[in-house]
């Protein structure tokens, strides 16, 4: 029963062009319901509320349902039928609980989802989805190429998910006609002025932030990344390494295993314990990242940059190979490892040039008498 039904109508009004159609008048406001017949009961389903839907759109709709009962159908079974298919804000929640709960990105797909997703897409229907909301959504994102893929993506999972769970027809997919944004990719080194002023910092603030300032240390002396540090164990730490079981290396390994120099073994040995048994127990150094941005005046640097100075530093300064670099990330694809490649031209071209130059002092000393 309908909250209006529990107050008299104080009139129906009849439409005189489509049979069965009726605005009933309430206290507190008028509705728009068809009247029709079906196994030889009487329906009266609400089909909206006026002035809100006007009696040229309440019209269109009473004249389907009409069509519908003509063709042997009962359109208050399919309007029953199409109120259990969720709305996108629905299949979000479903998503988080059934898949995206478990992924270590759960936090940016929930973030995605209330940022990008459910402002544009809410409130629609999973089955009203089309190509056009897609792609609108896309584009509105096109500032942020990056930003607009990825929740493309995660708009994409949840379509499949639902195909899967049966709240839209297979191969339906919208996504699957919008095309992504070309994207580029973001790799910045820190220079060597750069790195050598980020250490002279953080050893000045390490007895002050220790936690801060080994999160970072340790960042550039083994490449690890962030999400890898934080959640590093105690008990992950032993002859030193770190075995981590929480990691995000390609490959699917079980293990990942961070070889660590004598530099990060002896901050590792000057952390307090932690309560939780974390190795670090903060979760984030930003605050201290912060400060020594605006201490040093570097621009555009990232606290995962971090990992890439690793390998620009190994590649260009201390002559280790791609495939030595692979082995130190666990890098188990040659194409993850290829995107520090022209490290190693750079570091040839500077041997060239040295080793050029060690030919000319050669013909300035004086020839040797035979």
């Amino acid at each position: 029963m309908n909250n209006t039904d529990c107050h008299k109508a104080t009139a129906d009004l009849k439409d005189d062009k489509v049979p069965g159609l009726t605005l009933r008048v309430f206290p507190r406001g008028k509705y728009f319901y068809m009247y029709y017949r079906w196994a030889g009961q009487q329906r009266r389903p609400k089909i909206g509320e006026f002035p809100t839907m006007t009696v040229s759109e309440a019209r269109e709709i009473a004249q389907g349902m009409l069509r519908d009962v003509a063709a042997g159908l009962d359109p208050s079974a399919a309007r029953r039928e199409a109120r259990k298919i969720p709305t996108v804000r629905e299949l979000g929640a479903l998503y988080m609980e059934r898949h995206g709960s478990m992924k270590k990105s759960a936090k940016e797909d929930l973030r995605q989802l209330e940022a990008y997703v459910y402002p544009a897409l809410g409130k629609l229907r999973v089955t009203d989805v089309r190509v056009t909301d897609v792609d609108g959504l896309h584009k509105k994102l096109k500032d942020r190429p990056v930003q607009a893929n990825r929740v493309l993506a995660l708009v994409s999972k949840m379509m499949s998910l639902a195909e899967t769970w049966e709240y839209r027809p297979l191969g339906s997919n919208p996504c699957s006609r919008v095309t992504r944004f070309r994207e580029r990719k973001r790799i910045r080194y820190g220079t060597a002025e750069e790195l050598g002023a980020l250490m002279v910092r953080l050893r000045h603030y390490l007895p002050k932030y220790r936690q801060q300032a080994t999160f970072l240390l340790l960042g550039l002396y083994t490449g690890a990344r962030p999400i890898e540090l934080r959640t590093a164990r105690r008990e992950d730490y032993r002859d030193g390494t770190l075995t981590l079981r929480d990691h995000k290396t390609d490959g699917h390994v079980d293990l990942r295993t961070i070889h660590l120099p004598a530099q990060a073994v002896e901050l590792i040995e000057q952390l307090p314990k932690t309560r939780d048994g974390s190795l670090l127990g903060i979760k984030s150094p930003r605050h201290l990242w912060d400060k020594l941005m605006e201490d040093t005046g570097i621009e555009g640097l990232r606290r995962y940059d971090l990992r890439h100075s690793f390998a620009s530093v190994g590649l260009s300064f201390a002559g280790l190979s791609l495939d030595e670099i692979g082995g130190l990330f666990d890098h188990r694809s040659t194409a993850t490892t290829s995107r520090y490649a022209h490290l190693i031209d750079t570091a040839a071209r500077q041997a060239a040039a040295k080793t050029a130059d060690a030919i000319d002092v050669f013909a300035k000393a004086p020839l040797r008498a035979v």
